[in-house]
């Protein structure tokens, strides 16, 4: 492969790349599969320090180049090389390992790139059969872009089949995702349906021939709350998986839908796309149109919690004009418990960050007014590592770890000054505010069983792992749970801000050239036909032709 031969020369142990349209609705769809970053988003570890840097522009070059992005532009001004946080996921030295090198490690962000077919397009050609079979024949760019989200991804990484023998069992593994949120169930003859046809616009006529293998998990725990909904699927699933979210590790194959018992199990239709297509190659002339018709007492909702809430983040800028102006970050943890959190941020240049302003308190949650200064208290970080910027070479980055208490909210601000910028440094459109990006807060819990059991604290996220891992080994232990745990820590992102900026008029030369113009063009024209032009009384014109010698001009 290309990319894994260009990987090796460039010394990369480690490599995520996103780029995502929208912002991810943690309140509304819960965790996603893929920790997600708005726009473009890129961190790298390389296995040496000496040559990292040059790699690392390599690197960027070309991504810039095969995935059609403007990654060219990342540049040491919004680049960081994080100390604490983003940890790579190496499955040869533990997470907790203090002695990895974090000076190999780079990241950066693009908050103003925009996402369009052309970026989706290098995305298939490093596919096995590209767009041409198999599950990438549904990228259709009309259909997948009108969605409320649309993000794709590639990691590389060294990693292990058997944690527990790393040494033994490590490997090259390239990842290829995308994620997508389409909009709800149309409503067919008041039912709610849905069909592969009716989000990407075509159905399944064919599979991969060079995959493995090629499955299709289709969530119907809806259906089976529904005794009478049996025959809603409209295509027959190859079999169920059900998972019981109480007791993780324990996946039960069954063979038909069975009642669920007080919303602690889940169950999935599995579609063996090479099997289905090759049995019934003769009858599906349509293709293969997989979907759901759901039964009348249906509304819309999921009869199961996918919100989630039990950590959140929220960040805004305060300050009023374009002088002096803040950060404010709120970190909530309803956990019952208390978990370390590692706070992280790239912040501009341009904005002059006081670290001696940088101030955490919290207070327990739904205290009211009367309350919260009584019950707020001061709090330190366990881990504090900041740099500070230099004009136009490196941006200020600070990273915080801390300790958030039980069912409590954690304040962070601090303030900073705007600095002016040259009028070449300002990008299009720039009364309309400067982008910051996006910050990163990981949670580590650790080995904690009391997160483990709690059913859809991190169920979502790990659903690709577990189907993959019951499908390798037709098993799923909760030790497995704890490993994915302890090595993909929960990492939320906020949303860009804007950030306005002391501002030139750089509509002042237009005016000018139009005034001016405008002005000379009125002069001009008398000027012009006063000086070449000739002035005379067409009565003297007739009579100095009847008598030469009496006319005169004016």
């Amino acid at each position: 492969m290309p990319f894994v031969d260009t990987s090796t020369q460039l010394e990369i142990q480690e490599l995520h790349f996103s780029l995502t349209k929208g912002y991810w609705k943690y309140d509304r769809w819960g965790l996603p599969a893929r920790d997600t970053s708005p726009n473009a988003h890129l961190w790298a570890w390389f296995s040496t320090y000496m040559n990292s840097k040059n790699n690392w522009n390599k690197l960027t070059s070309l991504l810039s180049g095969q995935f059609c992005a403007s990654i060219n532009l990342i540049n040491p001004t919004v680049t960081i090389r994080p100390k604490i946080s983003y940890r790579p996921f190496l499955k040869m030295k533990p997470i907790e390992d203090e002695h990895i090198e974090h000076d190999y490690g780079y990241m950066a962000s693009l908050p103003q790139e925009p996402i369009c077919t052309e970026n989706l397009t290098p995305l298939t050609k490093m596919l096995p059969c590209q767009r041409n079979k198999g599950l990438a024949s549904l990228l259709h760019a009309t259909n997948i872009f009108d969605t409320q989200f649309y993000s794709q991804s590639i990691d590389f990484e060294f990693s292990c089949s058997d944690i527990s023998r790393c040494s033994s069992t490590t490997g090259i593994e390239l990842k290829q995702n995308i994620l997508i949120v389409f909009n709800g169930p149309l409503v067919l003859d008041g039912k709610y349906s849905w069909t592969l046809n009716s989000l990407f616009g075509s159905s399944l006529d064919s599979h991969c021939p060079l995959s493995s293998s090629s499955r299709i998990y289709v969530d119907v725990s809806p259906l089976n709350r529904n005794p009478s909904s049996k025959g809603q699927l409209l295509i027959e699933p190859s079999r169920f998986i059900s998972i019981n979210s109480d007791q993780y590790g324990s996946i039960v194959l069954v063979q038909s839908p069975v009642m669920i018992n007080e919303q602690q199990q889940r169950l999935f239709a599995e579609y063996d796309l090479k099997s289905i297509i090759k049995s019934s190659e003769s009858t599906l002339k349509n293709g293969l149109n997989i979907g759901i018709q759901y039964p009348n007492s249906y509304d819309g909702k999921l009869n199961y919690p996918i919100v989630y809430q039990h950590v959140q983040v929220r960040r805004f800028s305060r300050g009023i004009g374009v002088q002096t102006g803040g950060i404010t970050v709120l970190l909530t943890n309803r956990f019952q418990y208390g978990i370390e959190a590692i706070y992280t941020d790239t912040i501009p240049w341009y904005l002059r960050m006081y670290l001696h302003t940088m101030h955490i308190e919290s207070r327990p949650l739904e205290s009211t007014t009367s309350m919260k200064i009584a019950e707020s208290k001061e709090i330190q970080p366990t881990k504090l590592h900041y740099e500070p910027a230099q004009d136009r070479i490196r941006p200020h980055q600070l990273e915080l770890q801390l300790h958030l208490p039980p069912n409590s909210l954690t304040e962070i601000r601090f303030e900073f000054d705007h600095q002016f910028l040259r009028w070449t440094e300002f990008p299009p459109d720039p009364n309309h505010g400067l982008y910051m990006n996006p910050a990163t807060v990981t949670f580590l819990f650790g080995d904690d069983i009391r997160h483990f059991s709690d059913p859809g604290s991190s169920y979502e996220r790990f659903l690709p792992q577990i189907f993959e891992s019951y499908f390798k080994n037709n098993s799923f232990t909760a030790s497995t749970m704890a490993n994915l745990q302890r090595n993909y820590p929960i990492r939320l992102y906020t949303e860009p801000l804007i950030i306005m900026m002391p501002t030139p008029d750089f509509s002042m030369p237009y005016n000018v050239i139009c005034l001016v113009s405008t002005a000379l063009s009125i002069a001009f024209g008398p000027i012009y036909n006063l000086t070449t032009r000739k002035v005379m009384n067409t009565q003297l014109k007739v009579v100095a032709k009847k008598n030469p010698k009496r006319f005169f001009f004016f």
